[in-house]
């Protein structure tokens, strides 16, 4: 017995009702006065900006793994099951990735 997670069919998520509290346990700093970066602004200097990118784009992708990935991995290893994830790049290229525990 297995399970395939084809495809991440969420779309582009960046936000939690905790974002604020998570952001700046993880990258810490405050979020808030760094937000019209993600529509465009250059905050303060273009080197600053692309740190707050950089690491609003951690905290995403570290928020997506432990509450999606992970949580899928550690159930399927509870009910032992072998668990592969399909991942797709811009590059259409695409490769099976086996969470093994």
């Amino acid at each position: 017995d297995g399970l395939l997670v084809d495809s991440w069919e969420c779309g582009i998520q960046s936000w939690t009702w905790k974002m604020e509290e998570e952001f700046k346990k993880r990258a810490g700093y405050e979020l808030r006065p760094y937000l019209p970066a993600l529509f465009g602004r250059v905050l303060e200097s273009e080197a600053k900006t692309e740190k707050f990118l950089l690491d609003w784009r951690n905290v995403c992708s570290r928020l997506i793994e432990e509450n999606y990935y992970a949580v899928i991995a550690a159930t399927a290893k509870e009910r032992s099951v072998r668990n592969v994830f399909r991942r797709c790049s811009r590059r259409r290229y695409s490769a099976l990735l086996e969470i093994r525990g």
